[in-house]
């Protein structure tokens, strides 16, 4: 009888380490597989980053077009990039038009 419960014993302990290492390699397999789930996630945001940019999606937005006709055939365009409804001169006469409701420097009412 004794010796039947040591050899049962030497077989738990055999089956424990047995599992011990399928536990191991499972948690192996688990980062595995996570890393490979990040490096696909990082995959497909560089193909829909790539792809929104080959689609225009990432393309500046063109500035409005504050330019207008002269009757000397000109074109009035903004004196000043940053108040461009302010004044505008003609590019051909020299002629120039200026909003004061534009005018940075007006003073209040």
């Amino acid at each position: 009888m004794l010796f039947s419960r040591k050899k049962k014993i030497v077989s738990l302990e055999k089956q424990n380490e047995r599992l011990l290492n399928e536990i191991q390699n499972l948690k192996e397999n688990e980062i595995a597989l996570k890393d490979a789930i990040e490096q696909l996630k990082e995959k497909v945001n560089d193909l829909l980053w790539e792809q929104a940019h080959n689609e225009g999606l990432f393309d500046e937005p063109e500035e409005p077009d504050y330019s207008e006709a002269c009757s000397c055939g000109g074109i009035f365009t903004p004196m000043y990039d940053e108040h461009p409804n302010w004044i505008k001169f003609c590019s051909t006469c020299d002629s120039r038009f200026e909003n004061y409701d534009a005018s940075p420097i007006k003073e209040p009412v």
